[in-house]
């Protein structure tokens, strides 16, 4: 349900700022991948511009969800960035995907991303493991006092 609702949420919004007749979120990648440096920091802008308001009281499971959807969508349009060098791009080296609503990571060679304590603040995996956290909590506090977008079902 996130899912949808995210991506239908978000192809509106795309469609609505370039008057483009996008029909899916594939298309909006690709549109993305060839756009201009302006066209791509205007859709990071509009993607980090998305409010959740969950107006059930409940587990807390939709809202989980949601946040790991929101963290594949900042992860497919490159609003995830390293911590210390802003060119880098932790898809290079990495792949997020969402399995049974749960953000899983593997390394480029297809293995479970496992965090460890690291040498230096430098370590990819490090990095890596931080703007996740920064962005996360990005995400929860920017939602924590939104209102305005209702994700209807």
């Amino acid at each position: 349900m996130s899912k949808i609702s995210l991506e239908k949420i978000l192809i509106d919004k795309v469609n609505h700022l370039f008057s483009k007749p996008f029909s899916s979120y594939k298309d909006i990648i690709i549109f993305f991948q060839n756009s201009s440096s302006e066209d791509k920091e205007q859709i990071q802008s509009l993607i980090k511009s998305i409010k959740i308001c969950d107006p059930a009281v409940g587990s807390g499971h939709f809202l989980v969800s949601v946040l790991n959807r929101l963290l594949k969508i900042y992860w497919d349009f490159e609003c995830i960035q390293h911590p210390y060098d802003k060119e880098a791009n932790f898809k290079n080296h990495f792949q997020l995907t969402i399995e049974h609503d749960e953000a899983v990571i593997y390394n480029y060679r297809g293995e479970l991303f496992s965090y460890k304590k690291p040498s230096n603040k430098h370590d990819l995996n490090h990095c890596l493991q931080e703007a996740i956290f920064k962005i996360k909590t990005y995400i929860i506090s920017f939602n924590g006092t939104s209102t305005k977008t209702r994700i209807e079902t």
